[in-house]
C-alpha cells in the first residue's frame, strides 16, 4: 500500500513530459496526481495538503526529474523525523541552469501540514515556516551538499528562464533572502554574449524582476520596467506572465 503521493504542479512546462516519465519509475509505490494550472500556488499547495490520502506526499515541480530512488529516500527520510513535529524535509536536486546544488524536494507529512492553512503570501515558504514554528512544528533539511535526488531545470526553453529569473529578482527584492543570485546576471550576460539564449531570456528575467516588484517607487521606476518589458518582447519571450506562479 502506497505511504506517499507525489502531486505534480504543471503550468505546461516543456519538461512536463518528462517529469512524468521519472516519477512512474519510481522503486516506491507512490500515488501520482497532477494539479494542471491550479494558482496561486498557496492554492496548489492547499489543494495537496487537504487531497492527499496517504502519510505523506511530495511537492514536485514539473522541472523537477527525480531519480528513480527519490521517493524511497523521502518516505526513509521521514521516517526517521519525529512524527510528533516533524512538518516537512528537504531533500537536493543537481540544478544544470546554476551547475549547483539547490533545494529541492520537498516531503510533507499529512497529518500535521493540515494544522496550518496555506496562505497567499509574497514571501511563500519563509512565510509557510514562520507559520509551522508558530505552531511547534519543524522542518528537517538534508545538507545540500548530500547526494541529490533528482535534476532540476534541463530542459528551460527563453521564455521559461525569463519567468524563473524575473521571479527570483523580485522575490530577492522583497525579502533579500536570496544574495547568492547578486552575482548570477554577470555570468548570464556572458552566456548570451555566446549566443545561448535561454541565458539572455535568464538575463532578461534579472532585469525585469530588479525594476518590476521591487520596492523602487515612483514613475522613473514604472518607465523603466516597461522599457524592460518591451525589450523581452522584442527577444520573442512574449507572454512572459502566463509562465508566472
Amino acid at each position: 500500500m502506497a505511504r506517499v503521493t507525489a502531486f505534480v504542479t504543471t503550468i505546461g512546462r516543456s519538461t512536463f513530459k518528462s517529469c512524468l516519465e521519472h516519477l512512474t519509475a519510481q522503486t516506491e509505490e507512490h500515488v501520482l496526481q497532477v494539479l494542471a494550472g491550479v494558482t496561486p500556488f498557496s492554492a496548489a499547495m492547499q489543494r495537496m495538503a487537504d487531497e492527499c490520502q496517504t502519510e505523506y506526499y511530495a511537492q514536485v515541480d514539473e522541472d523537477m526529474l527525480l531519480y528513480p530512488h527519490a521517493l524511497a529516500d523521502a518516505v526513509k527520510m521521514m521516517d526517521h523525523t519525529d512524527a510528533t513535529s516533524c512538518v516537512m524535509g528537504i531533500q537536493p536536486l543537481w540544478d544544470e541552469e546554476l551547475q549547483t546544488n539547490i533545494y529541492g524536494l520537498k516531503t510533507f507529512r499529512t497529518d500535521l501540514v493540515r494544522r496550518v492553512p496555506f496562505e497567499d503570501h509574497p514571501d511563500g515558504d519563509a512565510h509557510d515556516r514562520e507559520l509551522w514554528a508558530a505552531e511547534g512544528l519543524t522542518i528537517n533539511k538534508m545538507s545540500r551538499s548530500s547526494k541529490p535526488v533528482g535534476r532540476h531545470g534541463t530542459h528551460y526553453t527563453p521564455r521559461e528562464s525569463f519567468a524563473r529569473w524575473r521571479r527570483l529578482f523580485e522575490s530577492h527584492g522583497r525579502s533579500q533572502r536570496m544574495a547568492w543570485i547578486e552575482k548570477w546576471p554577470v555570468t548570464l550576460a556572458a552566456r548570451a554574449m555566446r549566443g545561448d539564449r535561454q541565458a539572455l531570456g535568464a538575463l532578461l528575467g534579472c532585469l525585469v524582476g530588479v525594476h518590476g516588484e521591487a520596492p523602487l517607487g515612483g514613475p522613473d521606476a514604472r518607465r523603466v520596467d516597461y522599457a524592460l518589458e518591451q525589450l523581452a518582447l522584442a527577444f520573442d519571450l512574449s507572454d512572459v506572465d502566463a509562465t508566472r506562479r
